[in-house]
């Protein structure tokens, strides 16, 4: 006897979620369009057929990706700060700002991801998926726009809507940053990025 303790075979909650794991990281260096189920599965450590156990077919797994390691995640947070900072929206945009720049950092597979989505919104599942979440950023930040105007004696300047279309918009820009230019990608940079634009529309 070796002494060794036989490795636990891991439940089906629990291969899906390597499943998931596996193909995030796949789908965000290779795009939605060129992976193959082939190649999650040998990603993954399983048979192709475990992953028709789980989902109907790649898009479902894709979207199950978005789902459940990226959209649900970031909606909470961006809930919960809300919930803290909501009678001061400058206080709110600030720190979802900072969530932006902390998700890409942090998390840097999921954040690839995110902005890869649009390389697949020619399918109309995929496009739903993605507008519906970020119509539900749009709604936020809008609404925290449109109180900021409110409390403000000069003219806005912009419509909150579109003041909340340049502020998604820094998401791509950190995205971009940390892809391409990581010298310009920084807390600093961000809070700085944040700091004009309030100065713009706040």
């Amino acid at each position: 006897m070796t002494g060794e303790t036989p490795k636990r075979r891991k439940n089906s909650n629990e291969r899906r979620t390597d499943l998931v794991e596996a193909a995030i990281g796949l789908f965000a260096m290779k795009s939605y369009a060129t992976v193959t189920t082939a190649q999650i599965a040998q990603e993954a450590g399983i048979s192709e057929a475990i992953i028709y156990r789980h989902f109907k077919s790649k898009k479902d797994l894709f979207l199950a990706c978005f789902k459940e390691g990226i959209s649900d995640y970031l909606i909470e947070r961006y809930r919960r700060i809300w919930r803290k900072h909501r009678q001061i929206p400058r206080d709110y945009l600030r720190f979802v700002g900072l969530e932006y720049y902390r998700f890409v950092s942090e998390r840097p597979k999921r954040a690839r991801f995110l902005a890869l989505m649009l390389t697949a919104a020619y399918d109309p599942d995929i496009s739903k998926a993605l507008k519906d979440f970020l119509e539900i950023n749009l709604q936020a930040v809008e609404k925290a726009y449109q109180l900021i105007f409110e409390q403000s004696i000069s003219p806005p300047p912009i419509k909150p809507r579109q003041a909340a279309w340049m502020f998604v918009g820094h998401y791509y820009t950190l995205v971009a940053q940390k892809e391409l230019f990581p010298k310009d990608f920084g807390k600093k940079n961000t809070e700085e990025m944040l700091t004009f634009s309030f100065s713009l529309f706040g």
